[in-house]
C-alpha cells in the first residue's frame, strides 16, 4: 500500500506526520484506491479553501469537519488522534494561531460523535484549546 498512497500528495502529508509520530511505517489502514482518492480530495479541498479565506471560524469549521471524517474512518492502524492533533497544530500555526493542549488532553476525539462538525463544536474547540489569536 505504501507505494500506492505516494501518488496522493495531500494524503501522503498525513502519512508522513503519522509515521513520525509513532515511529512506524506501513501503518495505513485504508485498503482501496477509492478511499485514498476520497481523503486526498478532502485534504486538497481544505488546502484550496485556505488559499481563499483567512476567516478563522470558516477555516476551523472545515478543518474540524476534515478531522472528524479522518477520526471517524481511522485511516491509520495506530496514532490517528496524535496525527490529527499535530496536523491541527501545523495548519493553525501557519495561520498565526496557537493551541494550548494539556498533556493528557484527548480533546480531538471528544469533540466528535460523528464525522460532521457543527459551528457549536467549533466554538467549544476554540474554548477548550485556548485558541490564541494571530501573532
Amino acid at each position: 500500500m505504501e507505494a500506492i498512497y505516494k501518488k496522493y500528495s495531500y494524503f501522503s502529508k498525513l502519512v508522513k506526520i503519522n509515521s513520525s509520530s509513532i515511529n512506524e511505517k506501513n501503518n495505513i489502514r485504508l485498503n482501496s484506491r477509492e478511499d485514498l482518492e476520497y481523503f486526498d480530495g478532502l485534504l486538497k479541498n481544505f488546502f484550496e479553501l485556505l488559499k481563499t479565506t483567512r476567516d478563522i471560524d470558516t477555516v476551523l469549521l472545515n478543518l474540524l469537519n476534515l478531522v472528524g471524517k479522518l477520526l471517524y474512518y481511522q485511516p491509520f492502524y495506530d496514532g490517528n488522534s496524535r496525527t490529527l492533533k499535530i496536523f491541527l497544530n501545523i495548519v493553525l500555526k501557519e495561520l498565526g494561531y496557537n493551541i494550548l493542549y494539556k498533556e493528557d488532553d484527548y480533546i480531538i476525539p471528544m469533540l466528535f460523535d460523528s464525522d460532521v462538525c457543527s459551528i457549536d463544536e467549533v466554538m467549544e474547540f476554540k474554548k477548550k484549546v485556548g485558541l490564541k489569536g494571530r501573532k
